[in-house]
């Protein structure tokens, strides 16, 4: 069973693995196809840049004084290759054309496809024209192109920061100019090339941030829902393997319960039948001082039954929550020193007992099972002292509060196990000492208890140097 147990662990965390891995593929999966879609988004950008720009010079063209300049535009795509001669006006419209894609027309034969591609082909070979001319008269402005990039991205919502631009040769690797200041140095940027002059193979280069932060800005909703459900499943799966444990630990605290109840229940029971066997059946009822001290023996092993009777009862009524506590006064004194007496009587050991309990102090709680959870502590202490135990106990009131200290010299209680005494069937292993008679009902009683009453109970304890147990309960005077 437990091995079968560990493999079905073993399986459900390499399941729950395997899925996070799928998971992280199929993320990293989503990042690239957006990352890709963000860097053709930044390249329209600098395309509509591009054609922005060359507006703003067509402008500063048309306000100047002189007249009569005209630039030639040359487009290889047709098949009577000839040359064009526009004026400024009509340079402004072509630009119109090229970028009204809704109203532009062409007639191309064949495919649709293929007349898309003539289309494109076209454009970006007027595009080449006009910057081989245009570019001669008015250069290029890379600030008014780094500002219209810029108000591109924040119109498309890229979130990585716009740098600098460079027109570049690509034939031989160099940069033709840059609007890059001197005194700026960018640690940590992501290029993109948009070629405007194919047949010189001129391009602009521009510089960004990563665009680490707009992808996972666009990628914010699944990677939310994805780490919300990967915390849901890992906390669930903790919880029940938790939980599964808890069982066990249980099933086994009940399997040493049954054992201990049936010993306990067991030694009254075979006591008692011995010394009435022993009354009936050899005489032994004609002698007096012989039936007495049978009859003691009797009387007094039925009354150690009806106390395992009545604790077991105890606990049964606290978990169906059924108990209701009848609070009175009690004189602390002589409900300790009725204790004292008793144990002292059905022990076997030698008890000293330290009391510390002003004759006028007055507790308010339930009688009978304030006397318990004392006499539970009283009992513990000599169980698992040496064979004189010293027992002291203290009660005494403090800011409006009623507190019980019992403390012994015995074998003390490991910090580890301190955690668990109060658990319901937790018994404490003392190495030869595990043996003392107890079911594990005890201390979860005193702590069941002390709650119904409001308060709490702790512990005290080092090996080897006894420990106090102390109850606290709020008690007015």
């Amino acid at each position: 069973m437990k091995n079968s147990f560990k493999y079905i662990v073993a399986g459900i965390i390499a399941a729950l693995l395997l899925v996070f891995a799928f998971q992280l593929f199929w993320l990293k999966g989503l990042y690239d196809s957006i990352e890709e879609e963000t860097t053709k988004v930044i390249i329209s950008c600098i395309d509509q840049a591009d054609m922005d720009e060359i507006q703003y010079r067509l402008e500063i063209l048309e306000n100047e004084p002189k007249q009569g300049k005209t630039i030639e535009l040359t487009s290889s795509i047709t098949d009577n290759q000839e040359d064009s001669i526009f004026g400024k006006k009509q340079l402004t419209t072509i630009r119109k054309d090229i970028h009204d894609n809704d109203t532009t027309t062409s007639k191309t034969e064949g495919s649709p496809e293929n007349g898309k591609i003539m289309f494109e082909q076209l454009l970006i070979e007027m595009k080449s024209s006009m910057h081989k001319a245009f570019d001669m008269i008015v250069p290029v402005n890379l600030n008014v192109l780094d500002s219209l990039i810029r108000d591109d991205f924040a119109n498309k919502a890229i979130k990585a920061k716009f740098y600098y631009s460079e027109i570049v040769d690509l034939n031989a690797d160099t940069v033709i100019k840059t609007s890059l200041p001197d005194s700026l140095i960018f640690l940590h940027t992501q290029s993109f090339i948009y070629k405007y002059n194919s047949g010189e193979n001129i391009a602009y280069k521009i510089y960004t941030e990563p665009l680490t932060k707009t992808v996972l800005t666009r990628m914010s909703g699944i990677l939310f829902t994805t780490f919300l459900i990967i915390l849901i499943l890992g906390f669930a799966f903790r919880y029940l393997i938790l939980t599964v444990f808890r069982q066990k630990t249980l099933e086994e605290m009940k399997d040493d319960f049954t054992n201990n109840m049936t010993h306990e229940l067991k030694t009254p029971i075979a006591v008692a039948y011995s010394a009435t066997d022993a009354l009936l059946n050899f005489n032994k009822a004609d002698d007096k001082e012989t039936r007495e001290k049978y009859l003691l023996i009797c009387k007094e092993q039925l009354l150690n039954l009806t106390a395992l009777v009545e604790q077991i009862l105890s606990m049964s009524t606290n978990r169906n929550k059924t108990l209701k506590l009848k609070i009175e006064d009690i004189p602390a004194k002589p409900l300790i020193m009725s204790l004292v007496e008793q144990h002292k009587l059905k022990s076997d050991k030698i008890i000293s007992f330290d009391l510390q309990v002003p004759d006028d102090l007055i507790l308010r709680a339930d009688r009978n099972h304030i006397q318990n959870m004392i006499s539970n502590l009283i009992d513990n202490a000599i169980k698992y002292s040496a064979e004189n135990p010293e027992i002291g106990i203290r009660i005494y009131r403090k800011d409006g509060s009623a507190f019980v200290e019992v403390k012994d010299k015995g074998i003390g209680i490991s910090a580890e196990n301190q955690k668990h005494i109060f658990d319901k069937f937790y018994r404490v292993p003392h190495g030869n000492l595990y043996n003392v008679k107890g079911y594990g009902l005890g201390l979860y009683y005193v702590k069941t208890m002390a709650e119904k009453h409001d308060g709490t109970v702790s512990v005290k304890s080092e090996l080897g140097k006894g420990s106090v147990f102390i109850i606290q309960w709020m008690s007015a005077p």
